[in-house]
């Protein structure tokens, strides 16, 4: 980013090649998984999450946030909150491999002492893709999601946000957060 924040020291790393992820997560005291392969090899989005899971818990790190997406809610209407069950669209691929992620990190966080923060953010949009915004409220956009109104976050909002949850992380209660 152009302008990063103090406390967050981001780190570059090619996830399409064979790595070895545990380093990355040394001297951390929270990771934000924010690294999506899911269009382009899903199989590979599976591994790499599940690597750095292990590196966040071979290194004792407290506090492990993927963010995920609020496609998993599926064709939900109206607001979606933590009753809500997570259902995605039978065809929507990204949000059932996402789905998936989340639960594989739930279960390998299971009865560890690292605290596990699914953050299911809406549609981002920045100044580089606004203009497409009404593109996905197309007819077709439309029959496929039903009546359903996609949750659309300025990035710049999405970013506060997401910093604000780091920032408090001590005093966070609930294992998901919709950032929409």
């Amino acid at each position: 980013p152009k302008k990063p924040h103090a406390q967050v020291e981001w780190q570059q790393v090619d996830l399409l090649k064979k790595n070895d992820l545990t380093p990355l997560s040394r001297g951390c005291d929270a990771i934000l998984h924010m690294a999506n392969l899911t269009k382009t090899d899903p199989a590979q989005d599976y591994e790499v999450a599940s690597q750095l899971v292990d590196g966040a818990l071979a290194n004792q790190v407290r506090d492990f946030f993927y963010c995920s997406s609020i496609r998993v809610y599926g064709t939900a209407l109206g607001v979606v909150d933590a009753t809500t069950p997570a259902n995605p669209h039978p065809q929507d691929i990204y949000a059932q491999k996402k789905l998936r992620t989340e639960k594989l990190l739930t279960e390998k966080f299971k009865g560890t002492s690292t605290r596990l923060r699914i953050l299911r953010i809406g549609h981002v949009l920045s100044d580089s893709n606004v203009s497409r915004a009404p593109d996905r409220l197309s007819f077709k956009y439309l029959l496929f999601w039903g009546k359903t109104y996609p949750h659309y976050i300025d990035v710049q909002d999405a970013t506060r946000a997401i910093l604000y949850l780091l920032e408090t992380r001590e005093r966070l209660k609930f294992p998901v957060y919709n950032i929409t």
